[in-house]
């Protein structure tokens, strides 16, 4: 094989030196797609040559009817030719991927509804692309929805409705990058009041000029729908807004509706605006948002106290919010040493009620993810954990103002756009539902909520020994334990980076058992628990159980991510110089390894290689795939401010396709927007990265594929590496 690789590489099975690329490239009679995997990341290097005859190849498999691209929820051949040829295009022509999208876009309403509806839901992805024309053709699909959805009573679900409500939305939604804020607001005011507002809608907001407020401040005031009153509002929290007292007094009426919506979307309005005069108006009706803590008023209306409250005694805030909510006005005030008391004081009280109580019975308790981030506004709806129960997450509630509208993985996961759109919203009612019918028993009022981590850690540094009560039980090995941890599970999640910081052991013994507990409702993430903590001994041992018990590349890669997400840099690298500087070359690798998940420079990842010294071992033959995930992190940065700067629209979209080609989760840590004018490109291109981010998180996971391999050695099943040990 080496003799045929030296005669000619370009038709061995061998992998390609770059030497060998530069001839190989030009051979018309090399397979395309044998080509293109050959180049591996020299595809998403912008400075690598690739000649225009490959480029010309690769833009002929996009020769296809393009009324047969996405025509199908599955996987088609067209679809697959595209995907590969896009690989190419995206960097080197993407001017000729986008015209051929372009092709395709115009299709949309002559389509037959079954062809129609997988094309619609994918728009929003190739938005960027579209010119007049295309805007157009979706703009007649748009008409042509809506025509059929105008009779339809906004709280029916089910089909026909439920997938012609997706295809407007989404279809919608690809438009709005083409609108100015004032054309945006006025195109949603349009829609039939049925239709799906999607949450990611708001990522899309801009501020509103002032001629453009007052036209929303209107509809506020004078619309005789709710609908359209509630969308005003909602657009209206993303500007700077001057009220007048007769617009005060309509937002608190509105605020006093029977309508939970338009209750909601009023207190949202006023949490946003800032307006000091109207959120202590809203205080001041007295309303107690303890109960029905499921629904998105009491939520906005639970913040809206939160944020406007300082003229009232703590006692009295405490006593009109449920303790979790109660932690967020604390911080709000300051923490003040006697409020903090008070605080701790009821917690407990709520604490013993709940471990006197009964055993709930609630059926169907959904797995959450305990999210030790503090929330910016309040408390959150939790969040499900994917991989322990269905395949689709709903971060919130409702995805939509009116039914539960489908997420954005409805076409990765689901086939029949009609059935399976209805079980989607099914299963998020349930949920919510059974988190509702948790919240209203006594055993499990605390189950999933989010509390404040920062007000938590003042009562771990100024009442250890209420701390103490809450976590001693559940570190048992019993019933009791195990009780104890569904019950305060997210409570004890918080907790525990501060207990860490402020009571090292309780906190290391906690953290380990929450660690452990595998089976459980709540799920703690244990990795970035340790990051998140203040330096000490504990915190370190915790850190360093991590970093030995990582047995996969995508655990490896998860403590950098997580590190560095909780700005451990310094740790992260102490520990890789800690391991790289070991006899044992596994531990090399492991530290290697980790390092090649870091932030780093390639300067900076191949001077941890020298100090490693692993030339002429096996460590040594896997420093190419370890130098591949420092590269495609350096690639996937260049390809980011390229989505961001650039003025061309399609070299603009073809740098988005290369940044979900090369990212992992590391683009959450580095990208930042500081000094970003809201006017400027990078302020639109942001606002459209915000609106993909949920589908961006998908397309970015590597963890799957991480999964199988070790150092980038394959892991077949069942394996054990005779190296390996904590």
């Amino acid at each position: 094989m080496q003799e045929q690789h030296k005669i000619d590489p370009c038709t061995s099975f061998l992998a390609w030196s770059n030497q060998d690329c530069l001839r190989c490239l030009h051979r018309e009679d090399i397979s395309l797609l044998s080509i293109l995997d050959r180049l591996g990341d020299r595809l998403y290097d912008p400075s690598y040559p690739i000649p225009d005859n490959l480029v010309g190849r690769a833009g002929r498999l996009l020769e296809i009817d393009p009324t047969l691209m996405r025509a199908s929820l599955g996987a088609t051949v067209e679809q697959h030719g595209y995907e590969r040829a896009l690989r190419l295009l995206a960097s080197r022509a993407p001017a000729k991927a986008a015209k051929f999208l372009r092709t395709v876009v115009v299709t949309l309403p002559d389509r037959q509804w079954e062809r129609a509806y997988p094309l619609a839901i994918w728009l929003p992805e190739i938005g960027l692309v579209l010119g007049p024309s295309e805007l157009e053709r979706v703009r007649e699909f748009l008409e042509k929805m809506r025509g059929q959805l105008v009779d339809c009573p906004p709280d029916v679900s089910g089909e026909p409705w439920s997938s012609r409500r997706a295809a407007e939305a989404f279809a919608f939604m690809a438009t709005v990058p083409h609108l100015t804020p004032a054309e945006f607001l006025s195109s949603l005011l349009a829609r039939p009041r049925s239709t799906y507002d999607l949450r990611q809608f708001e990522s899309l907001f801009e501020a509103l000029s002032e001629d453009g407020v007052e036209t929303a401040l209107h509809v506020v005031r004078t619309a005789p729908d709710e609908t359209s009153v509630v969308r005003a509002l909602w657009f209206l929290g993303a500007s700077k807004v001057s009220l007048s007292d007769d617009d005060r007094d309509r937002i608190v009426a509105l605020a006093g509706s029977k309508s939970a919506v338009l209750r909601g979307a009023a207190r949202r309005f006023v949490r946003l605006v800032e307006d000091e005069e109207l959120g202590r108006r809203l205080v001041d009706l007295g309303d107690s948002f303890v109960k029905q803590l499921d629904t998105w008023d009491v939520m906005w209306g639970a913040r809206a106290l939160t944020r406007f409250s300082s003229h009232l005694a703590f006692e009295e805030i405490a006593r009109r919010l449920h303790p979790a909510d109660a932690g967020f006005a604390l911080v709000q005030r300051g923490n003040r040493p006697d409020e903090v008391k008070l605080y701790a004081l009821s917690l407990h009280q709520t604490w013993q009620s709940i471990v006197a109580a009964t055993d709930a019975g609630v059926l169907g308790l959904p797995v959450v993810i305990a999210d030790i981030a503090e929330s910016r506004l309040g408390s959150e709806f939790p969040e499900f954990d994917q991989e322990r129960a269905d395949s689709v997450t709903f971060k919130n509630p409702s995805t939509t103002w009116m039914t539960p509208g489908p997420g954005n993985d409805i076409a990765a996961t689901f086939q029949n756009p009609g059935k399976q759109i209805e079980e989607i919203n099914r299963l998020c009612r349930q949920r919510v539902e059974n988190i509702a019918a948790a919240w209203q028993t006594e055993a499990l009022q605390w189950y999933g909520r989010d509390f404040s981590r920062s007000a938590l850690r003042a009562i771990c540094q100024e009442h250890p020994t209420l701390v103490s009560q809450w976590a001693e039980p559940a570190l048992k090995d019993s019933p009791i334990g195990q009780i104890h941890r569904l019950r305060f599970g997210s409570l004890l999640a918080k907790l525990c980076p501060s207990l860490l910081e402020f009571q090292p052991t309780l906190g290391l013994h906690l953290w380990r058992v929450l660690r452990a507990e595998t089976n459980s409702a709540v799920v703690c993430d244990s990795t970035f628990v340790a990051f998140a903590a203040a330096d000490n001994a504990c915190t370190n041992e915790a850190r360093w159980q991590v970093i030995n018990e990582s047995a996969n590349d995508a655990t490896i890669g998860r403590i950098a991510c997580a590190a560095e997400a909780m700005e451990r840099t310094a740790c992260l690298r102490s520990a890789v110089s800690q391991m790289i500087a070991d006899a044992r070359l596994w531990r090399k690798a492991k530290g290697l390894t980790l390092a090649s998940f870091m932030n780093l420079t390639e300067e900076e990842f191949e001077a941890y290689v020298t100090a490693a010294g692993v030339d002429n071992t096996w460590v040594g033959s896997q420093l190419e795939w370890l130098r591949g995930n420092v590269r495609r992190n350096r690639f996937a940065q260049h390809w980011f401010r390229v989505f961001l700067e650039t003025e061309d629209a399609d070299t603009c979209w073809g740098a988005w396709q290369m940044v979900k080609f090369c990212a992992d989760q590391r683009l959450f840590v580095w990208w930042s927007a500081p000094n970003i004018p809201a006017e400027s490109t990078a302020a639109h291109r942001l606002r459209f990265f915000q609106a993909q981010q949920d589908r961006l998180e998908h397309d970015i996971d590597r963890d799957q594929k991480r999964k199988d391999t070790l150092f980038g050695i394959k892991i077949e099943a069942g394996e054990i590496f005779p190296f390996f040990q904590p």
